[in-house]
């Protein structure tokens, strides 16, 4: 059915569907290992190498797509019979957190059903940081601290601060593509 050389195209990038996983942030990756496979084969039987796009980039490209359509379609599906509420304390640093507190006040939040999806995504994501990147988190959008103060009380320089600040928002930016489809 398939020629060889596709057949070794394919078993040559399956480690690129790793690859993407991991930089979606997609948790457990098993459950999306075969999605992500489905994109290598969609991408190694359409690639064409007279537009000028290398096969790894092209092939990225194809198994994102397919992991994206795949988290759209789980979307419809979501239960949100378990609602979160805002006073939910997490700790950091031996603080106690509530999720009301970093929710910035100027926030419309129209309807029930808006609020308890807010109220889920918030800890959510704050449960996928690590103990660093929450207390990096608060510490800008809660305490409004500096990246330098921040930088001294973890004996760290302001330039890793803002790398860490910056892998924090990106994963935010693809946690609510993900979530919302912002």
């Amino acid at each position: 059915m398939f020629n060889s050389n596709y057949e070794q195209m394919v078993l040559n990038n399956t480690k690129l569907v790793y690859f993407v996983i991991n930089k979606l942030y997609l948790k457990p990756v098993e459950d999306y290992y075969d999605v992500g496979l489905v994109g290598l084969c969609k991408g190694c039987k359409s690639f064409d190498s007279s537009k000028g796009y290398s096969l790894s980039t092209y092939l990225t490209s194809c198994i994102k797509n397919e992991l994206l359509c795949q988290l759209r379609k789980e979307k419809h599906y979501v239960d949100l019979s378990n609602s979160i509420s805002l006073e939910s304390t997490f700790t950091n640093n031996d603080e106690n957190v509530r999720l009301m507190d970093l929710i910035p006040s100027n926030v419309n939040i129209e309807d029930e059903f808006s609020f308890e999806l807010l109220q889920k995504n918030i800890k959510t994501f704050m449960e996928a940081l690590v103990e660093e990147e929450k207390f990096i988190f608060i510490s800008i959008f809660k305490e409004n601290m500096s990246q330098k103060e921040i930088a001294s009380i973890l004996n760290s320089s302001q330039a890793q601060i803002s790398k860490k600040l910056r892998l924090i928002k990106n994963k935010l930016k693809v946690y609510l593509e993900r979530e919302m489809y912002v």
